[in-house]
């Protein structure tokens, strides 16, 4: 008998698809807003106050509240001259035993009167002079604002695929040939 093996191996088919990765950037973007300088400008016309007032009180034309004042202040300083005056002549008087003759001592000094004359320009002083008005400017500053626009990039993959099929199946195949077969066991 005559035995006949034959057979076919199994083929395995594999596909792959590779991964793919696309990356789309885009530039970034500015916003900006800008607000321009501005010059302002006002003009007045220019005005020209001189005050007199102290130049004429130096030469005794004073107004009625200088006036009034200037006697004020005078008269506070003789009363208080007077009294130092007073309390000095009395110490004086006091002190009889050094000074027997105070009295006549006091009155030589009221009539010694050290008189000196100067001779000075009128007004001592110079007007008060004020200028008003004139020219103003101004200015505005500007600005500019600037605000960045991100833009993120666009990004797509696929995943790498790898399929994995049978293309040929695996057989065996066994065939006997022949009368001789032992039909006992």
């Amino acid at each position: 008998m005559e035995l006949i093996i034959s057979q076919s191996f199994g083929r395995i088919g594999i596909s792959t698809t590779d991964a793919f990765m696309s990356i789309e950037s885009r530039l970034p973007a500015v916003e900006m807003q800008s607000t321009y300088p501005k010059g302002i400008m006002n003009s007045e016309p220019v005005q020209v106050e001189i005050d007199q007032t102290q130049c004429f009180n130096e030469m005794g034309l004073k107004t009625p509240d200088a006036l009034m004042r200037g006697i004020a202040q005078k008269s506070l300083r003789q009363g208080l001259s007077a009294i130092a005056s007073r309390v000095r002549e009395g110490n004086f008087l006091a002190k009889i035993e050094e000074n027997p003759n105070g009295i006549p001592e006091i009155a030589a000094r009221k009539l010694e009167k050290n008189v000196q004359l100067t001779v000075v320009s009128m007004p001592r002083s110079s007007p008060d002079i004020e200028f008003k008005g004139g020219l103003d400017i101004r200015w505005e500053m500007g600005k500019v604002e600037v605000e960045p626009v991100l833009k993120f990039p666009d990004i797509s993959a696929t995943r790498p695929d790898i399929n994995i099929y049978l293309l040929q199946k695996p057989y065996i195949d066994i065939e006997c040939r022949g009368n001789n077969i032992d039909k006992s066991l």
